[in-house]
Protein backbone atom coordinates (compact mmCIF):
# COMPACT_ATOMS: atom_id res chain seq x y z
CA UNK A 1 0.00 0.00 0.00
CA UNK A 2 1.25 3.28 -1.17
CA UNK A 3 2.55 5.74 2.28
CA UNK A 4 -0.52 8.03 3.04
CA UNK A 5 0.10 11.46 1.74
CA UNK A 6 0.12 13.90 4.74
CA UNK A 7 -1.94 17.46 4.32
CA UNK A 8 -1.46 20.62 6.09
CA UNK A 9 -4.70 22.66 6.86
CA UNK A 10 -3.70 26.21 7.71
CA UNK A 11 -6.89 27.87 10.23
CA UNK A 12 -6.89 30.86 12.02
CA UNK A 13 -10.33 32.16 12.06
CA UNK A 14 -14.11 30.94 12.77
CA UNK A 15 -14.87 30.72 9.01
CA UNK A 16 -11.63 28.52 8.58
CA UNK A 17 -12.86 26.29 10.67
CA UNK A 18 -15.98 25.89 9.53
CA UNK A 19 -15.12 25.53 5.84
CA UNK A 20 -11.97 23.16 6.84
CA UNK A 21 -14.45 20.74 9.22
CA UNK A 22 -16.66 18.94 6.06
CA UNK A 23 -13.22 18.80 3.90
CA UNK A 24 -11.07 17.13 6.83
CA UNK A 25 -14.26 14.64 6.69
CA UNK A 26 -13.96 13.88 3.33
CA UNK A 27 -10.14 13.39 2.79
CA UNK A 28 -10.30 11.15 5.90
CA UNK A 29 -12.22 9.03 3.45
CA UNK A 30 -9.17 8.69 1.04
CA UNK A 31 -5.59 7.29 1.94
CA UNK A 32 -4.66 10.88 3.15
CA UNK A 33 -3.03 12.01 6.47
CA UNK A 34 -4.38 15.41 7.69
CA UNK A 35 -2.59 18.00 10.14
CA UNK A 36 -3.45 21.09 11.55
CA UNK A 37 -1.82 24.48 12.06
CA UNK A 38 -3.79 26.82 13.96
CA UNK A 39 -2.23 30.46 13.43
CA UNK A 40 -4.12 31.80 16.55
CA UNK A 41 -5.86 34.45 14.78
CA UNK A 42 -9.09 34.08 16.73
CA UNK A 43 -7.91 32.85 19.84
CA UNK A 44 -10.32 32.73 22.59
CA UNK A 45 -12.66 30.01 23.23
CA UNK A 46 -15.81 31.38 22.03
CA UNK A 47 -14.35 32.62 18.70
CA UNK A 48 -11.83 28.72 18.24
CA UNK A 49 -11.95 25.84 20.80
CA UNK A 50 -15.93 25.79 20.80
CA UNK A 51 -16.06 25.32 17.39
CA UNK A 52 -13.17 23.04 16.88
CA UNK A 53 -15.50 20.90 19.70
CA UNK A 54 -18.35 21.19 18.04
CA UNK A 55 -17.60 20.52 14.63
CA UNK A 56 -15.15 17.38 15.96
CA UNK A 57 -11.96 18.84 14.05
CA UNK A 58 -9.26 17.10 15.41
CA UNK A 59 -7.08 19.11 17.93
CA UNK A 60 -4.11 21.14 16.27
CA UNK A 61 -0.82 19.63 15.97
CA UNK A 62 0.39 22.88 15.41
CA UNK A 63 -0.80 26.21 17.57
CA UNK A 64 1.61 29.57 16.87
CA UNK A 65 -0.71 31.65 19.68
CA UNK A 66 -0.30 34.86 17.34
CA UNK A 67 -3.19 36.52 19.11
CA UNK A 68 -4.84 39.84 17.49
CA UNK A 69 -2.53 42.27 16.86
CA UNK A 70 -2.10 45.24 13.33
CA UNK A 71 -2.59 43.44 10.24
CA UNK A 72 0.88 44.06 9.19
CA UNK A 73 2.60 42.48 12.20
CA UNK A 74 -0.12 39.72 12.51
CA UNK A 75 0.64 38.30 8.98
CA UNK A 76 4.40 38.52 9.42
CA UNK A 77 4.54 36.50 12.48
CA UNK A 78 2.22 34.30 10.67
CA UNK A 79 4.43 33.21 8.28
CA UNK A 80 7.54 33.60 10.22
CA UNK A 81 5.94 30.53 12.59
CA UNK A 82 4.16 28.46 9.25
CA UNK A 83 7.57 28.76 7.52
CA UNK A 84 9.43 26.89 10.98
CA UNK A 85 6.43 24.20 10.40
CA UNK A 86 7.14 23.88 6.91
CA UNK A 87 10.61 23.56 6.98
CA UNK A 88 10.68 21.25 10.16
CA UNK A 89 8.16 18.86 8.94
CA UNK A 90 7.51 16.52 5.33
CA UNK A 91 3.36 18.13 3.85
CA UNK A 92 3.04 17.01 0.23
CA UNK A 93 -0.27 19.65 0.10
CA UNK A 94 -1.51 22.82 2.17
CA UNK A 95 -4.70 23.53 2.75
CA UNK A 96 -5.76 27.08 2.83
CA UNK A 97 -9.07 28.28 3.44
CA UNK A 98 -11.51 31.73 2.21
CA UNK A 99 -9.57 35.24 2.99
CA UNK A 100 -8.10 35.83 6.54
CA UNK A 101 -4.97 37.00 7.92
CA UNK A 102 -3.91 32.93 8.57
CA UNK A 103 -5.25 32.67 4.61
CA UNK A 104 -2.50 35.19 3.20
CA UNK A 105 0.46 33.76 5.68
CA UNK A 106 -0.28 30.07 4.56
CA UNK A 107 -0.47 30.79 1.19
CA UNK A 108 2.90 33.12 0.97
CA UNK A 109 5.12 30.65 2.92
CA UNK A 110 4.18 27.61 1.25
CA UNK A 111 4.62 29.08 -2.00
CA UNK A 112 8.05 30.28 -1.08
CA UNK A 113 9.28 27.12 -0.07
CA UNK A 114 7.75 25.45 -3.45
CA UNK A 115 4.71 23.82 -1.57
CA UNK A 116 1.75 23.18 -3.56
CA UNK A 117 -1.36 25.20 -1.73
CA UNK A 118 -5.23 24.31 -2.53
CA UNK A 119 -7.37 27.25 -1.93
CA UNK A 120 -10.83 26.52 -0.64
CA UNK A 121 -13.45 29.46 -1.67
CA UNK A 122 -11.35 31.28 -4.27
CA UNK A 123 -12.32 33.47 -6.71
CA UNK A 124 -14.57 35.44 -4.98
CA UNK A 125 -14.30 39.06 -6.08
CA UNK A 126 -15.73 42.82 -4.57
CA UNK A 127 -14.02 45.08 -6.46
CA UNK A 128 -13.19 46.74 -3.62
CA UNK A 129 -9.30 47.14 -3.29
CA UNK A 130 -9.46 48.70 -0.31
CA UNK A 131 -10.91 45.77 2.00
CA UNK A 132 -8.22 43.70 3.57
CA UNK A 133 -10.23 40.61 2.97
CA UNK A 134 -10.22 41.54 -1.00
CA UNK A 135 -6.81 41.81 -0.85
CA UNK A 136 -6.34 38.25 0.73
CA UNK A 137 -8.31 36.52 -1.21
CA UNK A 138 -6.76 38.00 -5.03
CA UNK A 139 -3.23 37.19 -3.59
CA UNK A 140 -4.09 33.90 -2.68
CA UNK A 141 -6.35 33.16 -5.66
CA UNK A 142 -3.11 33.53 -8.28
CA UNK A 143 -0.21 32.12 -5.92
CA UNK A 144 -2.00 28.65 -5.43
CA UNK A 145 -1.43 25.83 -7.51
CA UNK A 146 -5.32 24.63 -7.27
CA UNK A 147 -8.39 27.13 -6.88
CA UNK A 148 -11.65 25.90 -5.70
CA UNK A 149 -14.47 27.98 -6.91
CA UNK A 150 -17.58 27.98 -4.96
CA UNK A 151 -20.11 29.64 -7.44
CA UNK A 152 -19.85 29.46 -11.15
CA UNK A 153 -19.44 33.16 -10.72
CA UNK A 154 -16.45 32.52 -9.12
CA UNK A 155 -14.93 30.44 -11.45
CA UNK A 156 -15.50 32.69 -14.24
CA UNK A 157 -13.61 35.83 -12.15
CA UNK A 158 -10.49 33.21 -12.12
CA UNK A 159 -10.74 32.41 -15.77
CA UNK A 160 -11.73 36.29 -16.63
CA UNK A 161 -7.78 36.99 -14.51
CA UNK A 162 -6.24 34.51 -16.97
CA UNK A 163 -6.09 31.24 -13.98
CA UNK A 164 -6.05 27.88 -16.36
CA UNK A 165 -8.78 25.07 -15.71
CA UNK A 166 -6.10 23.01 -13.98
CA UNK A 167 -5.41 25.69 -11.45
CA UNK A 168 -9.24 26.45 -11.25
CA UNK A 169 -12.23 24.16 -10.60
CA UNK A 170 -15.91 24.31 -9.52
CA UNK A 171 -16.94 22.28 -7.04
CA UNK A 172 -19.51 24.29 -5.03
CA UNK A 173 -19.78 25.99 -1.30
CA UNK A 174 -18.26 23.79 1.57
CA UNK A 175 -20.49 26.26 3.77
CA UNK A 176 -23.58 24.86 2.12
CA UNK A 177 -22.68 21.50 2.23
CA UNK A 178 -22.79 22.21 6.28
CA UNK A 179 -25.80 24.03 6.37
CA UNK A 180 -27.87 21.53 4.62
CA UNK A 181 -25.87 18.60 6.41
CA UNK A 182 -25.87 19.89 9.84
CA UNK A 183 -28.70 18.64 11.98
CA UNK A 184 -29.70 21.79 14.15
CA UNK A 185 -30.08 21.30 17.98
CA UNK A 186 -32.30 22.76 20.47
CA UNK A 187 -31.22 26.30 21.51
CA UNK A 188 -29.95 26.77 24.90
CA UNK A 189 -31.36 30.48 24.74
CA UNK A 190 -35.17 31.74 25.12
CA UNK A 191 -35.76 33.66 22.24
CA UNK A 192 -38.40 36.86 21.42
CA UNK A 193 -40.94 35.59 19.23
CA UNK A 194 -39.82 38.11 16.44
CA UNK A 195 -36.53 39.31 16.40
CA UNK A 196 -33.43 40.79 14.16
CA UNK A 197 -30.28 39.02 14.40
CA UNK A 198 -27.27 41.30 14.03
CA UNK A 199 -23.42 40.68 13.51
CA UNK A 200 -20.81 43.38 13.36
CA UNK A 201 -17.20 42.91 13.50
CA UNK A 202 -16.03 44.29 10.03
CA UNK A 203 -12.67 46.31 10.22
CA UNK A 204 -13.94 48.70 7.55
CA UNK A 205 -16.75 49.32 9.71
CA UNK A 206 -15.67 48.90 13.62
CA UNK A 207 -12.27 51.13 12.53
CA UNK A 208 -13.72 54.45 11.98
CA UNK A 209 -15.61 56.40 14.58
CA UNK A 210 -18.06 57.81 12.96
CA UNK A 211 -19.11 54.85 10.90
CA UNK A 212 -19.47 52.78 14.13
CA UNK A 213 -21.07 55.14 16.08
CA UNK A 214 -23.82 55.63 13.38
CA UNK A 215 -24.19 52.33 12.90
CA UNK A 216 -25.26 51.64 15.92
CA UNK A 217 -27.17 54.47 16.81
CA UNK A 218 -30.02 53.17 13.48
CA UNK A 219 -29.27 49.86 15.25
CA UNK A 220 -30.86 51.21 18.76
CA UNK A 221 -33.48 52.85 16.37
CA UNK A 222 -34.56 49.75 14.75
CA UNK A 223 -34.90 48.09 18.18
CA UNK A 224 -37.83 50.05 19.34
CA UNK A 225 -39.43 48.77 16.33
CA UNK A 226 -37.75 44.95 16.87
CA UNK A 227 -36.00 43.09 18.92
CA UNK A 228 -32.35 42.67 18.15
CA UNK A 229 -30.15 39.85 19.39
CA UNK A 230 -26.82 40.99 19.04
CA UNK A 231 -24.31 38.25 19.74
CA UNK A 232 -20.74 40.95 20.51
CA UNK A 233 -17.37 40.33 18.48
CA UNK A 234 -14.52 41.13 20.69
CA UNK A 235 -13.04 43.66 18.47
CA UNK A 236 -16.65 45.54 18.32
CA UNK A 237 -16.79 45.01 21.95
CA UNK A 238 -13.48 46.75 22.70
CA UNK A 239 -14.19 49.54 19.65
CA UNK A 240 -17.54 50.38 21.65
CA UNK A 241 -15.93 50.80 24.67
CA UNK A 242 -13.36 53.07 23.52
CA UNK A 243 -16.14 55.15 21.61
CA UNK A 244 -18.20 54.86 24.92
CA UNK A 245 -20.80 53.61 23.36
CA UNK A 246 -21.09 49.58 24.55
CA UNK A 247 -23.10 50.60 27.50
CA UNK A 248 -25.78 51.98 25.95
CA UNK A 249 -25.51 49.44 23.23
CA UNK A 250 -25.85 46.66 25.74
CA UNK A 251 -29.07 48.72 27.35
CA UNK A 252 -30.75 48.89 23.72
CA UNK A 253 -30.09 45.53 22.37
CA UNK A 254 -30.00 41.93 23.27
CA UNK A 255 -26.44 41.48 23.52
CA UNK A 256 -24.94 37.99 23.65
CA UNK A 257 -21.37 36.59 24.03
CA UNK A 258 -20.32 34.88 20.41
CA UNK A 259 -22.10 31.75 19.50
CA UNK A 260 -21.16 27.85 18.28
CA UNK A 261 -22.03 26.98 15.24
CA UNK A 262 -25.25 25.61 16.05
CA UNK A 263 -26.54 28.27 17.49
CA UNK A 264 -26.01 30.89 15.43
CA UNK A 265 -27.80 28.49 12.79
CA UNK A 266 -30.65 28.71 14.97
CA UNK A 267 -30.37 32.38 15.54
CA UNK A 268 -30.21 32.93 11.53
CA UNK A 269 -33.06 30.41 11.16
CA UNK A 270 -35.92 31.81 13.44
CA UNK A 271 -35.12 35.56 12.89
CA UNK A 272 -37.21 37.97 10.79
CA UNK A 273 -34.08 38.94 9.13
CA UNK A 274 -30.35 39.26 9.79
CA UNK A 275 -28.47 42.39 9.78
CA UNK A 276 -24.57 41.96 8.92
CA UNK A 277 -21.20 43.17 7.81
CA UNK A 278 -20.21 39.26 7.85
CA UNK A 279 -19.32 37.63 4.14
CA UNK A 280 -20.46 33.96 5.73
CA UNK A 281 -23.83 34.95 7.66
CA UNK A 282 -25.73 36.63 5.12
CA UNK A 283 -25.01 33.71 2.62
CA UNK A 284 -25.42 30.96 5.41
CA UNK A 285 -28.89 33.38 6.07
CA UNK A 286 -29.96 32.87 2.42
CA UNK A 287 -29.24 29.19 3.12
CA UNK A 288 -31.73 28.91 5.41
CA UNK A 289 -34.08 30.69 3.75
CA UNK A 290 -33.60 34.33 6.06
CA UNK A 291 -33.44 37.52 3.94
CA UNK A 292 -30.82 39.61 4.79
CA UNK A 293 -29.62 43.59 5.12
CA UNK A 294 -25.79 43.99 4.31
CA UNK A 295 -23.74 47.11 5.52
CA UNK A 296 -20.71 47.47 3.96
CA UNK A 297 -19.66 49.20 0.44
CA UNK A 298 -19.61 45.94 -1.54
CA UNK A 299 -21.27 42.70 -0.86
CA UNK A 300 -19.22 39.86 -0.69
CA UNK A 301 -21.59 37.37 -2.20
CA UNK A 302 -23.18 39.29 -5.70
CA UNK A 303 -25.40 36.16 -6.11
CA UNK A 304 -27.19 36.94 -2.79
CA UNK A 305 -28.34 40.53 -4.09
CA UNK A 306 -28.94 39.33 -7.65
CA UNK A 307 -31.55 36.51 -6.25
CA UNK A 308 -33.13 38.95 -3.74
CA UNK A 309 -31.89 37.20 -0.42
CA UNK A 310 -29.95 40.18 0.82
CA UNK A 311 -30.46 44.11 0.68
CA UNK A 312 -27.08 46.62 0.35
CA UNK A 313 -26.74 49.35 2.84
CA UNK A 314 -23.83 51.76 2.42
CA UNK A 315 -22.00 52.61 5.57
CA UNK A 316 -22.92 56.23 3.96
CA UNK A 317 -26.79 55.47 3.87
CA UNK A 318 -27.64 53.63 6.96
CA UNK A 319 -30.18 56.06 8.25
CA UNK A 320 -31.83 54.33 5.97
CA UNK A 321 -31.96 50.82 8.01
CA UNK A 322 -35.69 51.43 9.04
CA UNK A 323 -36.99 52.16 5.92
CA UNK A 324 -35.15 49.07 4.35
CA UNK A 325 -36.11 46.53 6.74
CA UNK A 326 -39.82 47.22 6.50
CA UNK A 327 -39.54 47.36 2.28
CA UNK A 328 -37.06 44.11 2.37
CA UNK A 329 -39.10 41.93 5.38
CA UNK A 330 -42.48 42.59 2.81
CA UNK A 331 -40.68 41.48 -0.29
CA UNK A 332 -42.72 38.77 -2.55
CA UNK A 333 -42.04 35.39 -2.44
CA UNK A 334 -38.49 34.72 -2.84
CA UNK A 335 -36.90 31.37 -4.91
CA UNK A 336 -34.96 29.17 -3.38
CA UNK A 337 -31.22 30.40 -3.78
CA UNK A 338 -29.39 28.55 -6.04
CA UNK A 339 -26.12 28.87 -7.67
CA UNK A 340 -23.99 27.30 -4.97
CA UNK A 341 -23.57 23.63 -5.23
CA UNK A 342 -25.44 20.46 -4.83
CA UNK A 343 -24.67 20.21 -1.19
CA UNK A 344 -21.21 17.76 -2.09
CA UNK A 345 -18.64 20.15 -2.65
CA UNK A 346 -16.16 18.34 0.12
CA UNK A 347 -16.45 15.37 -1.74
CA UNK A 348 -15.70 16.69 -4.82
CA UNK A 349 -12.53 18.05 -3.61
CA UNK A 350 -11.44 15.03 -1.53
CA UNK A 351 -11.67 13.25 -4.87
CA UNK A 352 -10.11 15.83 -6.78
CA UNK A 353 -7.14 15.90 -4.45
CA UNK A 354 -6.56 12.21 -4.57
CA UNK A 355 -6.35 11.87 -8.02
CA UNK A 356 -3.76 14.70 -8.09
CA UNK A 357 -1.78 13.02 -5.69
CA UNK A 358 -2.13 9.57 -6.70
Amino acid sequence: MNKKKVFLHILGARPNFIKAAPILNALNEHNIKNEILHTGQHYDYDMSEQFFKELSIPKPNYNLGIGSMSHGAQTGRMIEGIEKVLKSNSFDYIFIYGDTNSTLAGGLASVKLGLPVAHIEAGVRTGNIHSPEEVNRKLCDHISTINFSPTQLSYQNLKDEGLVDSQNIYCGDVMYDMVINTKLKKLEIDLPKRYVLATIHRQENTDQNEILNNIFLNLMNLAKNINIIFPMHPRTKQRLKEINLYDIVCKSLNVIEPQSYNNLLNLIKYSEMVVSDSGGVPKEAAFLKTPSIFIGEQIVWTELLEQNWSYLITPEKINKLITVYNKFKNTKKRKLLFGFGDGNAANKIAETMNRIIL
